[in-house]
């Protein structure tokens, strides 16, 4: 997770902010993307007024070791080599403590018991398949032992390629861990990782008190002290010191307030809303942010649930899409449900609205519910009416930067008047393929602003391989990261096909746009080609 996807926007716009005590999110990004993980969901979490909200990863983990690298005993599952498993014990700790720096609660690892993902490929288990502790299992008890009392101060900045983080324990002495700095630490996509250095670096530390030494797995180390001073080698493994004293941090640690959902609220939460899409509603696009009505009108149902222990009674109010039978009022027994078919549509040519259910019952307002609505047929009249305005530099084969999980070239295709984008997954070891190719704008002249969507033709060979296609809407310019929008793409054909991608999500503002990527996901290894020509935007006439 780098940004929060619409559909969490548009969650939390039905209030669900006051039903959590926890926010928690999972995350498997690498440990230099984890500090700007860390802004990203503090900055959510001011947006949606959830900012005293404990925030845990209920799922983390690691693919810096990439695929198993030796054949299980259980044939069709590969295992971790020895340096695999090293990594992964390198890992854990270091992304713990990294994420808690950036201001998580809690965290938990995926996960303790043999468990394999991707055909069999990716070991994630920190046991393996006889059920014996990997070296993970030491890292993480250690940690434990050793940190699971003591309070975050800070990080040190012990020197070039080092990293540091001071704790307090509850005796009030204090405890270092450190270690130096690998490609674990550094690179944003780290798959397949080698554990081939341990990178020894050197530093000295002013100390008082009566330090201990230990390495990442809980063994005793010798220290070497002389003159108030300690002479210390990090290698890539964190190591401890405890019973330290006086020492300050550098980058001192912000301690969030934390508090769950408030016990009382000024409406009646107990009412809640629920929707079931009908007749001319089409089925919810890969974001599940809004809905489509392919008609002006359609049908739904509305349920109305009374989470309480006494019979409500009480009114319902709509808003942006006219009702036509709108019930006068509703009577819900304790933890029961009402039912109400409803006719809805358009009320004016909007292309797009919020369906909106509000409600007094018993006197007491009720939460909300909010459906983003997009109309299928004012949007096709719209592009139809609307101009194309073919953006240039897409078909310069330099304009595009490269973005997959193998290897991509790009080029220009004489016979097919279009870019070809040809990616070799063969040596993709975890068995993620994607290819999404980059492409920034020449602002100001290629703005989007008000534009409604994005046309172009494509083809691909094997086509059959494919089974996910996206534009990404991108607000920023650099590569692979930025906040973005991940709108749906009809699959390519081995021919030539044109495909139309609407800005139908209502956060989608086109003016923010300053790089699109589009591509694919294949299911398989391989070599995958794929063609795209006359692109182009299209503006309101």
């Amino acid at each position: 997770m780098e940004e929060p996807s619409s559909y969490v926007h548009v969650m939390f716009s039905n209030g669900v902010r006051d039903y959590l005590d926890i926010f928690n999110v999972h995350s498997y990004a690498a440990i230099c993307e984890l500090p700007r993980l860390g802004a990203t969901i503090e900055q959510f979490a001011r947006q949606h007024g959830i900012d005293e909200r404990p925030l845990w990863i209920t799922e983390n983990g690691t693919r810096a070791e990439g695929a198993g690298r030796e054949t299980s005993y259980m044939t069709r599952f590969r295992k971790h080599s020895y340096e695999q498993e090293l990594l992964v014990a390198e890992a854990l700790p270091k992304g713990m403590i990294t994420m808690q720096a950036a201001g998580v609660d809690r965290n938990f690892f995926f996960v303790l018991l043999p468990y394999n993902e991707q055909n069999g490929h990716k070991d994630w288990g920190l046991l393996r398949r006889d059920l014996s502790a990997k070296p993970a299992v030491a890292a993480q008890s250690n940690l434990l032992y050793l940190l699971a009392d003591a309070e975050l101060m800070g990080e040190m900045k012990l020197g070039d390629g080092l990293k540091g983080f001071l704790y307090r324990k509850l005796d009030g002495s204090q405890t270092l861990v450190f270690w130096s700095q690998s490609p674990l630490d550094t690179r944003q996509w780290n798959s397949g990782l080698e554990f081939d250095d341990l990178l020894e670096r050197n530093f000295t530390l002013d100390f008082a008190g009566d330090p201990r030494g230990y390495n990442l797995f809980g063994t005793p180390v010798a220290l070497n002290m002389e003159k108030g001073q300690l002479k210390l080698q990090a290698i890539r493994m964190p190591q401890f010191i405890s019973g330290l004293k006086g020492l300050k941090a550098d980058i001192p640690f912000a301690k969030r307030n934390r508090r769950f959902s408030p016990s009382r609220v000024d409406y009646d939460r107990t009412i809640v809303y629920q929707v079931k899409t009908g007749r001319n509603f089409k089925s919810l696009t890969y974001a599940k942010d809004y809905v489509e009505l392919k008609e002006k009108a359609g049908e739904l149902q509305l349920i109305v649930w009374n989470l309480s222990l006494e019979k409500k009674s009480g009114v319902v109010s709509f808003s942006g899409l006219a009702v036509g039978n709108a019930p006068e009022i509703l009577s819900v027994n304790p933890f029961e449900k009402t039912t109400v078919p409803l006719e809805v549509s358009f009320p004016d040519d909007s292309a797009q609205t919020v369906f909106e259910v509000k409600g007094v019952f018993n006197g007491l307002e009720t939460s909300c519910l909010r459906m983003p609505v997009v109309s299928e047929e004012e949007v096709a009249r719209r592009i139809a009416q609307g101009r194309k305005e073919k953006l240039m530099f897409t078909e310069d084969p330099g304009s595009w930067r490269k973005n997959a999980s193998g290897e991509m070239q790009i080029s220009w295709d004489e016979n097919e008047n279009a870019v070809k984008f040809v990616t070799d997954f063969s040596h993709v070891a975890d068995k993620q393929f994607w290819a999404y190719p980059e492409y920034v704008l020449q602002l100001p002249q290629e703005s989007m602003r008000g534009a409604l969507g994005i046309i172009f033709e494509w083809k691909a060979t094997p086509a059959a391989d494919v089974n996910l296609a996206l534009l990404m809407a991108v607000y920023s310019t650099e590569s692979e990261h930025g906040k973005s929008f991940w709108l749906d793409v009809a699959l390519p054909q081995e021919t030539w096909e044109s495909r139309t991608v609407i800005f139908k999500n209502q956060n989608v503002d086109p003016e923010k746009i300053r790089q699109i990527r589009i591509g694919m996901n294949p299911t398989r290894g391989g070599v995958l080609s794929y063609w795209i020509r006359n692109i182009r935007v299209i503006y309101p006439r």
